[in-house]
């Protein structure tokens, strides 16, 4: 496990064992308060896990690189992976024909 995911994992444990020792305390003993705070313990763990694995999907860097394939780059753990492109990519040059095609076709659409 990396330790980006230990981290996150022992924070969001924390912060739900917190969240439960004190709403708890207001009502219950000190030892019961304790009891029901380490078992939010797991769902806090579940919930880091997660939102650790959401944040590196999202903060994962991808880019073009010189050989026309992509190189997707994962910042916490610094491994690249090609994801080369087949043959029947598009084209994204565009010229000024094109965007004036498009604009009459949305001009079109509009007017319906």
């Amino acid at each position: 496990m990396k330790s980006f995911y230990m981290k996150s994992v022992i924070v969001a444990s924390s912060f739900s064992f917190l969240i439960l020792f004190i709403a708890s305390l207001q009502s219950n003993t000190i030892p019961t308060s304790i009891f029901r705070g380490s078992i939010g313990l797991l769902p806090g763990a579940l919930f880091g896990i997660i939102l650790a694995y959401i944040w590196d999907l999202v903060f994962m860097d991808v880019g073009p690189s010189s050989s026309g394939s992509m190189k997707k780059t994962n910042k916490h753990n610094h491994q690249t992976e090609e994801i080369t492109h087949d043959e029947h990519s598009q084209d994204t040059s565009y010229s000024a024909e094109t965007d004036k095609q498009a604009a009459e076709f949305v001009k079109s659409r509009l007017n319906d």
